[in-house]
């Protein structure tokens, strides 16, 4: 009987650390790589090469290239302090992540935490309903112990961030996992017509 509960115990551990894992995984993608800040910007309708150099600046920023300079106001060098801090830590937990993942692989299903993944990522999407409200009163007060996120005008942060920014950010982040997860639950299928599409034509 506890031989029975412990398996289950471990394969719902598992299953929430593969979830937070790619989860993390797709935040900082959408965090550290450049082109997720242009094609957001395309897409709002925002000169990007105008934005291009502060994106550029924060980006080396939180990845610890560089300071930020007085061009920031103090609350924007104080908020993306513990921003760049908040990131540090889902890389750090990425990689226990993945070494827990790796040590516990012979209990991993993949398709079918893939599956389950997604129908967990898609519940989150649920924000939407009332976005402002959600990141406003519940995810910055949540995770920030003081006010310094609240962007004012005349802050650089005021023309790089609106809210379409973090949504459609939250949407980049939905579709890499989509891609991975969807990736995974297909794999076989996709390596089975890939094989007689190539058989077909050889």
């Amino acid at each position: 009987m506890f031989k029975k509960y412990k398996k289950t115990l471990i394969s719902i551990g598992l299953f929430f650390s593969y979830y937070s894992f790619i989860l993390f995984l797709s935040i900082l993608l959408v965090a550290y790589i450049p082109l997720f800040y242009q094609l957001n910007y395309s897409i709002s309708g925002d000169n990007y090469e105008e934005l291009k150099p502060y994106t550029n600046e924060l980006i080396s920023y939180f990845l610890y290239f560089n300071v930020l300079d007085d061009t920031w106001s103090q609350s924007e060098q104080k908020h993306y302090e513990d921003v760049r801090f908040l990131y540090s830590c889902i890389f750090v937990m990425s990689l226990m992540l993945c070494l827990l993942l790796l040590f516990f692989k012979k209990y991993l299903s993949l398709v079918y935490f893939s599956k389950y993944s997604l129908v967990l990522l898609y519940s989150h999407l649920l924000i939407f309903i009332d976005f402002e409200f959600f990141w406003d009163s519940i995810f910055h007060p949540l995770l920030f112990s003081n006010t310094y996120w609240i962007i004012y005008p005349g802050e650089i942060s005021y023309l790089l961030f609106s809210y379409d920014f973090f949504i459609l950010s939250i949407i980049f982040i939905v579709l890499i996992n989509t891609l991975i997860h969807g990736s995974i639950i297909f794999k076989d299928s996709f390596i089975y017509y890939s094989k007689k599409l190539w058989n077909h034509f050889k």
